[in-house]
């Protein structure tokens, strides 16, 4: 059985994929993706254009790239992002990663405020199950899909590789994962999900990268754009400014004080409204959860803060890991 586990988000698509009795592999890229007229060809690559070239609707699309290289196309920012032509075309590069032409089982997530929604997760699930063609005369069938909040694939994954999961299946944890457009939260309670305590923010990397760049240019006098910040902070956390490189993460963590912490009041008060209070753990997930940390250590006395290996990556094993047991 062949499943794929795929978190397509604003700013990375990861994948985690294989043969259902084997240890899946794992690929990260950028989630930029825009018609080919409008990706940037770069004068020191071998060749014109990175990425994957796919079919969207009749036309080509050039998926998996950074956004600094797209110019011209407005990126979709909006809960309708899964069913744009932007979201297939990383979509259709999923799929063209495996080099299979069938996948049994495809598992993917929704933000929390999306996935509760049994409408919203059901077109979802019409949009991405059948045949497809995804680039000329290349098709792939997806035979099921599931769908889950997006968090709970940190939570899987966390649970499968800790030391003693009994300890974690027991407990009450709290998964927080930011990514780019939203973070998303849930309390997963001896292995339920609580809705009552689960929910999402705008304050997002998005959020903490606009502040980061606020405080870059004030601090230098070099205004950035947020795809430039946002190419360094999935790579090595460098940018250039007047013939110098600056260490982004130095403004990253000064950036994070005040989103972070608005964050955490949002949780804090979705918290209290639960029957059941505080957290044994807080698991952070996503690419952006070293910057979260702080605050998330402020949230609820005596909570024990954890990430997994590779945070950005695990939401795909998680669903990956779900797929396992949906044969």
């Amino acid at each position: 059985m062949f499943i794929l586990g795929m978190d397509i988000g604003y700013s990375n698509l990861k994948l985690a994929f294989g043969e259902s009795g084997r240890k899946p592999e794992t690929a990260l890229f950028p989630a930029g993706a825009a018609p080919e007229d409008y990706v940037s060809k770069s004068i020191l690559a071998s060749h014109s254009k990175g990425g994957f070239e796919v079919k969207v609707g009749g036309e080509t699309y050039v998926a998996g790239i950074d956004q600094s290289s797209i110019d011209g196309w407005t990126r979709v920012l909006s809960s309708e992002y899964p069913f744009s032509d932007d979201y297939k075309a990383l979509f259709h590069a999923a799929l063209m990663v495996t080099e299979k032409s069938e996948i049994d089982m495809l598992v993917t997530g929704l933000p929390v405020e999306q996935s509760v929604s049994d409408e919203f997760k059901a077109k979802l699930i019409d949009h991405l199950t059948g045949q497809h063609e995804i680039s000329e005369g290349r098709f792939v069938t997806v035979k099921r899909v599931k769908v889950i909040p997006q968090p709970v694939g940190a939570f899987i994954d966390y649970l499968m590789t800790v030391d003693d999961p009994r300890i974690v299946q027991a407990s009450r944890v709290l998964v927080i994962d930011p990514g780019f457009f939203s973070v998303d939260w849930c309390a997963i309670d001896k292995g339920n999900f609580d809705k009552s305590s689960s929910d999402s923010s705008q304050d997002a990397m998005s959020v903490l990268l606009e502040e980061a760049g606020r405080l870059l240019t004030a601090d230098t006098g070099r205004p950035f754009d947020l795809a430039t910040l946002e190419d360094a902070a999935r790579g090595d956390r460098l940018v250039p400014v007047f013939g110098e490189m600056k260490d982004l993460n130095l403004y990253l963590d000064l950036a994070a004080g005040n989103v972070s912490e608005n964050v955490m009041k949002a949780v804090r008060q979705k918290m209290r409204r639960s029957k059941i209070q505080g957290a044994d753990f807080i698991l952070l997930a996503g690419g952006g959860a070293e910057h979260y940390k702080d605050a998330a250590s402020k949230i609820m006395e005596g909570s024990k803060v954890v990430t997994g290996e590779e945070p950005v990556l695990a939401n795909a094993r998680g669903f990956f890991q779900l797929g396992k047991g949906n044969q």
